[in-house]
This record gives structure tokens, C-alpha cells and sequence, in this order.
């Protein structure tokens, strides 16, 4: 690894080479001077699927968008690359404003039924409960 400023890619192809070749993480790491952590990055770069590699090789997709996508499978990173080429982002504003009326309706009733509902032992208790990304507590006393 002589050669300073290398491509994500190209690293992590480098570390996997090194990898391959019966090298240490520990060794790879003490002689590019990167941490131990990021030899393992690296090297789950590497085994990205083919088109994933070519989006970053082309800085389509950032080094931190393809460090997560090394958490899924390639059927599952293919799917990603190709939504996201086709210009699927994600869910629409008016999605996601759709997504928080429901939430807050849910709340509402979600309490009502809670003050509603029937009492039981456990007056200094709360009943919890995940709705939407928000944790509801209300008392039942």
C-alpha cells in the first residue's frame, strides 16, 4: 500500500488482496496506518455486489451510504442501487405527512381507550405503548 489517498474502493479491494493473502487485520492496519475498524469497513466494502462498487468507484453513492448497505445481502443491495438509480429516494413529503395524521390519530384514540378502559390492581403504573416512533404513557389510576 504505497500509494496515499486511494479510493474507498480501491482500498478496500487492497485490504481484501492483503486479506486473501493470509495478512492479519492487525498487520493490514499497522502498515496503512488505519485503525483496526476501519480495515473491517474496508474490507466489507469490498464485498459488495459488483454494481454497488461501481456506484461508489463513480462517487454516485457517498462511502457512508455504501457502509450500510454492506448490512444486507447483494439481491438486497442491487434492489437499493436500482431504486435509487430510477430516482426513488424515499417516501414523499405528502407521504410523510399522511404517515403523522395517522400517528396522531392514533394517539388520540389510543388515549381514550387507555382513560376509557376498564381499571385494574396497578393505579401507579403506567401503560406504555409504541406508536408511530413515540413512546405514549398514560396513567391508569
Amino acid at each position: 500500500m504505497q500509494r496515499e489517498n486511494l479510493a474507498p474502493i480501491d482500498e478496500a479491494e487492497a485490504f481484501a488482496e492483503l486479506a486473501r493473502n493470509g495478512v492479519a487485520l492487525d498487520d493490514i492496519a499497522a502498515e496503512t496506518g488505519k485503525s483496526v475498524n476501519t480495515v473491517k469497513r474496508r474490507l466489507a466494502i469490498a464485498g459488495l455486489c459488483d454494481e454497488v462498487k461501481q456506484e461508489l468507484s463513480e462517487n454516485r453513492i457517498s462511502l457512508s451510504v455504501a457502509e450500510i448497505m454492506t448490512l444486507g445481502s447483494h439481491d438486497r443491495q442491487r434492489g437499493i442501487d436500482s431504486a435509487t438509480r430510477n430516482g426513488v429516494r424515499g417516501p414523499s413529503k405528502g407521504c410523510l405527512d399522511r404517515v403523522r395524521l395517522l400517528c396522531r390519530s392514533l394517539e388520540k384514540a389510543l388515549l381514550i381507550s387507555l382513560v376509557a378502559g376498564p381499571r385494574n390492581q396497578t393505579t401507579r403504573l403506567f401503560r406504555r405503548v409504541f406508536c408511530c416512533g413515540f413512546l405514549l404513557a398514560a396513567p391508569i389510576a
